[in-house]
């Protein structure tokens, strides 16, 4: 068994007894994490590691029978592919792809078809190749004499110490690592700052302890309807309150001609988020850590709404309401009732979830599961996001199918999860991580720029999800979603995150001058537009199902050419492909070979 994880891509030879492992652990250093590994036992080392684990790494313990995979919290997430011949493990998911790969036919559908709540639409155990399995973070895998025997999340360990009491508390802990480590090896990390409440208090934790002339804060020029929400609008008054120091530079991760290259590099290797910010530091000096704040929603709010009008401010309370015109004051019942379904209450009242299924699909964008409460929360929250709600299955799925794939799934994950992930606020907490979160993960933090640079998702570490996942979430919080984050905000700087964005004079000369122009060209798109030809895609090749396959022919003709985003992601796939194809020089599976003439 070959084992290759993030971006080492080293081969281990099982013929030895061993631990490694592969990637960055903040917490402490290699050869103290291997040395806890072997002197403690296996569920006391998850138990410290699910609560106090900092860092983007996997520890594989070569054994000459059984090899276990142990990944952190933050660890990017990798995969494993089985059949009669063994197994594969990896990071990437070239590294595991079968000689032949076929497409699973409902995981492809799916990965086609964005569900209500983001665009990931890839499920948390299984991809969209047949056999070919993910393997997420804080899990474990045991792989004996070439077959997979064991596999489980172990999440739920780092509540059975006392969690942090605190996201204060937490973020500290995280912060605290992360300073030691980069002082001891003289390093200045970069803070990726948006302007936002996340980022913001890791750069007011971390400022803190190491000081602001220790790290280096860039922001990326933003365009279009964010740009006064997340981005340089925002960003440029936060830093003067704060006496940030602050670079801006120009978000090119779509016309640099060398982000292109990278981009295109990293998607014949794995599935990638391809318009990360981050890409454009390609065309700089980069080659540290980036702090990045991705994800921090996700863990600390599950799908809970936050308006960014709002900031501090509760919902429909006293400080928003008479100061907000008729359909603004509709967004705050909106959001108010889109947070219930994230609640304790509303996830443990079944009968409530019967009565109210229909009325929540509508307004979330999709179709109520015909079983509400039990499966149907796990089912819902797998493939949309939302409890007891399902995506609108497009071309080329059906409803029926879609459920059969879903509970497919869903038998999958109850046997991966513990069985306290299954019951109250855990459910959704812990579907959210497996999903999205996991696949935000491993799309930002797989692959480092040419540089070495690799975002580190400080949200995933185990103080922060221990103190997150799993907390009970009250009609407070569905109020109230960021009230800890800015309740940080405040006291470290002693003003409300509203105040800290009102721009003054100076402000708006500096936005001013900056140079900010539309970006009419995609340089990915453009350089490799020959791989977006509908009659010579290879993915069509790899789809056994002729129906499937014509259904979705049509699809490519309708939106190649006319979707950028949906172009990227099929771009993405053909290049993973023919990167495969030229490495193990394969014949495709439903390529016609020609017979010799004798």
């Amino acid at each position: 068994m070959k084992i290759q994880n993030l971006a080492f891509f080293q081969n281990r030879d099982t013929t030895k007894t061993e631990v490694q492992v592969y990637g960055t652990p903040y917490h402490c250093a290699q050869a103290e994490l291997i040395e806890r590994y072997k002197k403690l036992s296996l569920e006391d080392f998850l138990e410290q590691e699910a609560r106090h684990g900092i860092g983007n790494y996997a520890i594989v313990d070569f054994n000459h029978l059984t090899t276990r995979v142990i990944t952190s919290t933050a660890y990017c997430g990798g995969y494993f592919y089985e059949d009669s011949t063994g197994v594969r493990v990896g990071t990437t998911l070239k590294s595991v792809l079968p000689e032949k790969p076929i497409f699973d036919e409902f995981g492809l559908c799916f990965f086609l078809t964005p569900h209500p709540k983001t665009a990931f639409s890839q499920m948390p155990l299984s991809t969209v190749f047949k056999n070919v399995y993910r393997i997420p973070p804080a899990s474990v895998f045991e792989f004996t004499e070439g077959v997979k025997t064991n596999s489980y999340l172990y999440l739920s360990y780092g509540r059975r110490t006392a969690p942090p009491v605190s996201f204060e508390d937490a973020l500290w802990e995280v912060a605290q690592k992360m300073s030691d480590s980069f002082k001891e090896k003289n390093i200045k990390p970069i803070l990726f700052f948006s302007g936002g409440a996340d980022c913001l208090v890791l750069y007011l934790a971390l400022a803190h302890l190491m000081g602001k002339d220790n790290i280096r804060v860039i922001t990326m020029q933003t365009l279009g309807k964010r740009s006064k929400s997340n981005g340089h609008e925002r960003a440029v008054p936060v830093a003067r309150n704060c006496g940030m120091k602050i670079e801006i530079l120009p978000d090119n991760s779509l016309t640099s001609p060398n982000v292109a290259k990278l981009v295109a590099s990293m998607m014949s290797k794995d599935m990638i988020g391809s318009v990360s910010p981050h890409l454009a530091l390609e065309d700089c000096d980069a080659n540290v850590p980036i702090i990045h704040g991705q994800n921090m929603d996700a863990v600390a709010l599950n799908t809970m709404d936050a308006i960014q009008f709002n900031l501090e401010k509760g919902y429909l309370t006293d400080a928003i309401l008479p100061k907000v015109n008729e359909k603004t004051e509709l967004k705050q019942y909106k959001a108010f009732i889109n947070n219930l379904v994230n609640t304790a209450e509303f996830l443990s009242e079944t009968e409530f979830q019967k009565t109210s299924a229909k009325s929540f699909a509508k307004q979330f964008g999709g179709i109520p599961d015909p079983e509400p409460g039990g499966k149907g929360i796990i089912r819902g929250l797998l493939t949309s996001q939302y409890p007891n709600v399902l995506p609108y299955p497009k071309r080329p799925a059906s409803h029926c199918k879609m459920l059969d794939a879903a509970n497919r799934e869903v038998e999958l994950y109850k046997d991966f999860v513990n069985e306290i992930d299954l019951a109250g606020q855990r459910t959704a907490d812990v579907a959210r991580f497996c999903t999205y979160s996991a696949i935000a993960s491993k799309r930002l933090t797989t692959f480092s720029i040419s540089s070495g640079s690799r975002p580190e998702l400080l949200a995933m570490s185990g103080p922060i999800t221990s103190y997150f996942i799993g907390k009970k979430k009250s009609m407070l919080e569905a109020s109230q979603p960021k009230r800890e984050i800015y309740d940080f905000i405040k006291k470290m700087t002693g003003k409300n995150y509203s105040e800290l964005v009102v721009q003054n004079s100076e402000d708006r000369i500096l936005l001013d001058e900056l140079d900010i122009s539309v970006r009419n060209e995609d340089k990915l798109l453009t350089d490799y537009s020959a791989n977006l030809k509908v009659d010579k895609l290879k993915i069509l090749d790899c789809i056994e199902d002729e129906r499937i396959k014509s259904n979705i022919t049509k699809l490519f003709e309708e939106k190649i050419g006319k979707a950028p985003g949906f172009e990227r992601q099929i771009l993405n796939l053909e290049l993973l492909l023919l990167s495969h194809q030229e490495d193990s020089e394969f014949t495709n599976p439903n390529q016609n070979v020609k017979k010799k003439t004798p």
